[in-house]
């Protein structure tokens, strides 16, 4: 027999500093996972230009909705802004709108670009005197000082949900109370209660 010991021993330090840098390898790790997955998730449920909720994928979501209360809102004259601006500051134009609105809204409330410069915001608990009041400070928000040099105004329509109302139908009230709105001189609110859907 060998009159030779072995021993194996290891230095604290040294393992305690790749214990450090193993933890902050998976920490990057799942740091960059995290961001990729947040972009993604983002741009799938998300418009890149308002960060509203795309109509898209939002749609079939709201088709469960009880006892809730809609604004369609319209950016008047879009397209004359477009033509005579070009694209870029029509992009501009409804980015900056919808900066606007969501100054206007609740966390909670639901933003949801439904068109080119189209929007509806779903909330809930306000009455017929308190959506048409929040719609009317939605339009004042916009056309209270020039984007880009530009006087831009708002047309809206409103409506709430009835009892045993899908939500559709209130949204079709709502796009009828919009028309009214932008038939009768644009920039303006209107509310209705009972619009019969033909």
């Amino acid at each position: 027999l060998s009159n030779y010991n072995y021993y194996i021993g290891w230095c604290t330090k040294y393992t305690l500093l790749q214990a450090l840098l193993l933890t902050l390898f998976i920490l990057v790790i799942i740091l960059i996972i995290k961001s990729v997955y947040n972009k993604i998730f983002k741009q799938y449920y998300f418009d890149n230009m308002t960060s509203f909720l795309r109509r898209d994928h939002y749609e079939q979501k709201i088709q469960k909705f009880s006892n809730m209360d809609v604004i369609i809102c319209d950016i008047d004259h879009f397209k004359s802004i477009n033509d005579t601006y070009g694209h870029d500051v029509g992009d501009i134009v409804i980015e900056q709108v919808a900066k606007k609105i969501r100054n206007c809204i609740r966390k909670k409330d639901i933003a949801i670009r439904w068109g080119g410069e189209e929007f509806v915001i779903i909330f809930s608990g306000l009455n017929g005197e308190a959506i048409k009041n929040k719609a009317e400070q939605i339009r004042k928000a916009v056309c209270h000082e020039p984007i880009n040099q530009i006087y831009v105004t708002l047309s809206c329509g409103c409506a709430n949900q009835h009892d045993g109302e899908k939500i559709i139908d209130t949204l079709e009230r709502a796009d009828k109370a919009l028309y009214l709105s932008k038939s009768s001189g644009r920039n303006q609110v209107t509310y209705h209660s009972e619009i019969k859907i033909e």
